[in-house]
């Protein structure tokens, strides 16, 4: 158990439910931060809500990856379970939280939704007590998977991913 105890000790926090997320869960939260990083870098951003900077992932795998990509990771296997049992996506209903299925990926666009869900879910709390739970590691690790097939590919990305700009 990890408790948090202030320095004038009037409360202790138990922290251990912070540590929920699945193998490689914090590495994948890395690697998507320093990916979004990379290309809003490269051009690939727009003004979002409020004036801040969006990724445009779209805009993105639609022009520098495209079909063949998609096909290079299918046949590579290193994201059977994301194209074969998406991530779900936690939704509202009848103002409870609930779970919808995700949609089965047939094209690079589709595989980049999945993958930024996994990303959500994770970042947003989704993944705690989630009806993923069994699949999040294999969700998690073909997630990281399919971004570093992508540094491969791509090395204006990887250059600037890897701060070599």
């Amino acid at each position: 158990m990890e408790i948090h105890q202030p320095e004038n000790g009037s409360f202790r926090i138990d922290l251990s439910a912070t540590n929920t997320l699945p193998p490689r869960g914090e590495e994948f939260i890395r690697i998507v931060i320093r990916f979004e990083y990379a290309l809003k870098e490269i051009g690939y951003c727009r003004a979002g809500s409020g004036e801040g900077a969006e990724v445009c992932w779209d805009k993105f795998v639609n022009q520098r990856l495209g079909p063949a990509f998609f096909e290079r990771i299918k046949e590579a296997h290193v994201a059977v379970t994301i194209l074969t049992e998406p991530p779900s996506k936690q939704v509202v209903v009848n103002e409870r939280l609930d779970w919808k299925p995700g949609v089965v990926p047939d094209n690079i666009q589709d595989l980049f939704v999945a993958i930024r869900r996994v990303r959500n879910n994770l970042l947003h709390g989704g993944k705690a007590g989630d009806i993923d739970h069994d699949r999040n590691a294999n969700l998690v690790s073909e997630s990281i998977a399919v971004l570093l097939e992508v540094l491969k590919f791509d090395e204006e990305l990887r250059m600037m991913f890897e701060g070599r700009h």
